[in-house]
């Protein structure tokens, strides 16, 4: 990748981040974000992240945004259209899984490393809780339609589709030797860490505020994020059960990852084109990689 010229100053090309924002992270279901539109929720941070960089709009070259439960239609193009974007800027949505969003930023990179685009809003959208359901056409006429999970990959003993993130887990804590302790630990840090840091206004820059009307006319304000939980505890974490079933599981509901609502979104320029208008990079992307599991 071109990220230095022979003399060592930064090519023009170089990736660079001029902004970076994200909606509040709120539980799927019986969250704060459950009734929002995902689009919405696109739309907020990709007009947010193009504010924050105080760059021209007429200067996006694209949108690319990740979304891995996608039903229909480029959400990323949705959310250009309603940032207020020019007619012509086109949308790419992607989906790797829980890898979407930083899958669309370095998408993002590679173009403007590649001197194809100059400036492109990245990130990612998901509302779980509104996530669309697939039926499949039955093979015969006047059949009922069979609601049909698309499968991610092959299914297989050791990654099964239906419960992938669960086998996973197991196979690799027995590979590495890792304990229920262990992971229970783990879990319980993050939750400190996360309610500490929320405590003392850490996410704040960071978080843009999500409106969400509400009933007789009210609106509710939406500015922090809703999974940590300051009463957790390590006693509440291994008194739960293990979701695969095995003897020596270690997967559990309260050390996994949640499902969840939320946006995020940030602003991959060149290098040149940063100088051009004046902006400060807040960071640079030198190089990425992705692994299949």
């Amino acid at each position: 990748m071109a990220n230095q010229t022979d003399s060592g100053s930064i090519s023009p090309t170089m990736p660079v981040i001029l902004s970076a924002c994200r909606t509040p992270i709120t539980d799927s279901y019986k969250g704060s974000l459950a009734s929002v539109d995902v689009r919405d929720l696109a739309a907020l941070v990709v007009t947010e992240s193009i504010r924050r960089a105080g760059i021209d709009a007429n200067l996006v070259d694209d949108v690319i945004l990740g979304e891995v439960l996608q039903g229909g239609g480029c959400i990323a193009r949705y959310a250009a259209i309603a940032a207020g974007l020019p007619a012509d800027t086109p949308g790419l949505s992607m989906n790797r899984q829980c890898a979407s969003g930083l899958s669309a930023v370095s998408a993002a990179a590679a173009s403007i490393a590649a001197g194809m685009d100059e400036v492109v809003v990245a990130g990612g959208a998901e509302n779980m809780t509104q996530s669309p359901l697939t039926y499949r056409k039955a093979p015969y006429p006047y059949g009922a339609p069979e609601l049909f999970i698309s499968p991610s990959h092959p299914d297989t003993a050791d990654a099964p589709n239906m419960n992938m993130v669960v086998t996973v887990g197991e196979n690799t804590a027995r590979e590495l030797g890792i304990t229920r302790q262990q992971v229970d630990q783990w879990a319980w840090d993050s939750h400190r860490k996360a309610v500490a840091a929320i405590a003392e206004g850490r996410f704040v820059e960071e978080i843009v505020p999500v409106s969400v009307p509400g009933m007789g006319g009210a609106v509710s304000v939406i500015d922090t994020d809703e999974h940590p939980r300051a009463n957790s505890t390590l006693e509440k974490l291994g008194s739960l059960r293990v979701l695969s079933g095995w003897p020596d599981g270690v997967v559990t509901a309260g050390n996994s990852s949640p499902l969840n609502d939320g946006a995020a979104a940030l602003v991959v320029a060149s290098a040149g084109r940063a100088q051009q208008e004046g902006i400060e990079p807040l960071a640079r992307i030198r190089s990425w990689a992705a692994a299949g599991v």
